[in-house]
C-alpha cells in the first residue's frame, strides 16, 4: 500500500524513519521533504543520517556541507567555513543551538572527509572547529589527533 504524506516535512521524516528496510521509499520521502522545505534543519539532519548510516558517505558529506552553509547563513557568517575566524562570532555561547549546529556540522564534515581518505581536508576542517571551539566542547580534538597520527595508528 503506497504511503502518502501531506507534504509536511516532519511527517515525511517520521514516515521515512519507519521505512529503514525500504531505502528507496525512505529516500524518496526525504528528498521530497527536502524539496518542500530546503531550509528545514530536521530534514537536513534526517537526510544526512539516512546517508551516513547507509554508508553513503559521499552523499552524507554533501549534506554536512549543506548543513554548514545553512547554519552559517542563519548565524550571519561567511558560508565558506575556511573564511570563518573566532572573532566573527562568539561560539563560546554554547546555549545557542545554531552555534552548536554549525560546529557539529563542521565536525561531521571533517569526520566524513577522514573516512573518505581526504586526510588533509579533514585536518583543515577539524582544525577550524578547534579554532572556533578552543574549549573543545564538540570533542574535535581527539578526532583531529587521530587524523594527524595518520592511517597507521589506531
Amino acid at each position: 500500500m503506497p504511503m502518502t504524506i501531506d507534504r509536511d516535512p516532519d511527517a515525511a521524516v517520521t514516515a521515512a524513519s519507519a521505512l529503514w528496510g525500504e531505502p528507496e521509499r525512505a529516500e524518496a520521502l526525504l528528498l521530497q521533504a527536502m524539496d518542500d522545505a530546503p531550509e528545514s534543519e530536521t530534514v537536513l539532519i534526517a537526510l544526512y543520517r539516512f546517508y551516513f548510516y547507509r554508508g553513503e558517505l559521499s552523499k552524507a558529506l554533501a549534506l554536512a556541507e549543506r548543513c554548514i552553509e545553512h547554519a552559517a547563513r542563519d548565524i550571519g557568517i561567511d558560508p565558506d567555513w575556511r573564511q570563518v575566524v573566532a572573532t566573527d562570532i562568539d561560539f563560546g555561547d554554547f546555549s545557542l543551538p545554531r552555534h552548536r549546529f554549525y560546529l557539529f556540522s563542521l565536525n561531521a564534515y571533517g569526520y566524513l572527509l577522514a573516512r573518505l581518505g581526504r586526510m588533509e581536508d579533514s585536518e583543515n576542517a577539524l582544525s577550524a572547529v578547534m579554532r572556533l571551539d578552543p574549549n573543545d566542547r564538540i570533542g574535535s580534538g581527539q578526532l583531529l589527533g587521530v587524523v594527524r597520527a595518520g592511517p597507521d595508528q589506531d
